[in-house]
């Protein structure tokens, strides 16, 4: 793995280097607790990001700088507010 992040992340500056490191950290950290889940509970996941992505692909929302607009974001939100009301979540 070191070998494999060192090409990756050759011919960067070192506050680049750090800011994807950072950001590495919080992915292991995150990809932790998933690996915690019940297994098919953990596909069901896959498959949900599967579908945020495949939304903000369609957007163009992966191609804009700086993030995403603040309307993506409100709609995400709202469309995981509607769910949480499908399901009698608060």
């Amino acid at each position: 793995m070191y070998s494999d992040l060192c090409t990756d992340l050759k011919g960067l500056k070192r506050d680049d280097v750090r800011k994807i490191l950072k950001e590495l950290d919080s992915y292991v950290k995150k990809m932790n607790c998933l690996s915690r889940m019940d297994l098919t509970l953990y596909l069901r996941y896959v498959m949900a990001t599967q579908s945020v992505y495949h939304y903000l692909y369609k957007t163009k929302q992966l191609e804009h700088e700086g993030g995403f607009t603040a309307e993506t974001l409100k709609y995400i939100e709202d469309v995981f507010i509607t769910i949480y009301k499908d399901y009698g979540a608060d």
